[in-house]
């Protein structure tokens, strides 16, 4: 396809063969870059109808362009709202990230605690079962006591029962 910067330059070399009444090969030639396609293209052109061929050429060229770009601008409109909607999605995944990692941490800080709540518990425990071992002596002591007490109570009362005589 002919770049839009060159279509006046072919357009002059094909109405120059067309006013001529003749084709100038060489401007047909210098229009076409060498490119032989292009040549014939430029020479069937320039044989069939010349300037206004080249302008109903050039107008199609334009509004194929002018809708290539709306469409591309289209394109860039709808890419703007993804890109803004993805935007709002990423801000929303990362409050979320940091609500989940606060969560994490308030979590490892809860077991952490619960962790030395569990081993006072336990030396807690420890200590009183050692106390509960000392007051069950102390109350085994006190029940021996008791008894050899009651025991001499007992004799006691049998020899103060006893008649002195």
């Amino acid at each position: 396809m002919l770049p839009l910067a060159q279509i006046p330059d072919a357009i002059a070399a094909t109405a120059t063969a067309v006013n001529d009444t003749g084709i100038d090969a060489a401007a047909l030639a210098k229009g076409a870059n060498g490119n032989p396609v292009m040549l014939l293209a430029m020479a069937a052109v320039a044989l069939l109808g010349g300037k206004k061929v080249w302008e109903v050429l050039k107008q199609r060229q334009e509004q194929a362009h002018e809708a290539k770009m709306a469409q591309i601008e289209a394109g860039k409109s709808v890419h703007a709202e993804c890109q803004s909607k993805q935007n709002a999605l990423q801000e929303q995944v990362a409050t979320m990230a940091r609500v989940v990692q606060s969560l994490e941490e308030r979590a490892k800080a809860a077991e952490n605690r619960s962790v030395d709540v569990v081993q006072k518990a336990e030396s807690r425990v420890s200590e009183l079962e050692t106390k509960f071992a000392q007051v069950q002596q102390q109350v085994a002591a006190a029940e021996a006591k008791v008894k050899k007490a009651e025991k001499a109570a007992k004799a006691k009362a049998k020899a103060d029962a006893k008649p002195a005589g």
